[in-house]
């Protein structure tokens, strides 16, 4: 795996890590049950994602990933839809990235699925947005 992937798979990994502590967090501190519960799914998406994107990094060979650090949390629903909209639109950018790198069939196959759920997600919080 080359360190062009290597970085690559690193940036969406901690950009899933950020946007998970941003909608778990952020769901806690909303009263309405549609944005809570949207909230909650797209985290504990991208906690499984994460973990998704590690274990194919360990399976050929690539190093251990760090510990990353705590993000601020949304202390209510405009802070949740504005966070959230801003950390999907960069998971979808590395998601872009990660696929022009990667050249291994396992890793890009679950890269295009992660990234089509993830495009799905964020379509349905700017739709939930502008109904709010």
């Amino acid at each position: 795996m080359s360190d062009e992937t290597i970085c690559s798979l690193f940036k969406l990994i901690e950009a899933c890590n950020h946007g998970s502590q941003i909608f778990l967090g952020g769901a806690v501190n909303v009263p309405e049950p549609a944005l809570q519960e949207l909230a909650l799914g797209i985290g504990r998406k991208l906690v499984r994602f994460e973990s998704e994107l590690q274990n194919a990094i360990l399976q050929v060979g690539g190093p251990a990933l760090p510990a990353w650090p705590s993000e601020p949390v949304p202390g209510d629903r405009n802070g949740l839809f504005v966070c959230g909209k801003i950390s999907l639109s960069l998971i979808l950018f590395y998601y872009q990235q990660a696929l022009k790198t990667t050249q291994l069939d396992g890793v890009c196959t679950t890269i295009k699925r992660q990234y089509s759920e993830m495009q799905q997600a964020y379509e349905r919080l700017v739709s939930l947005h502008q109904a709010a």
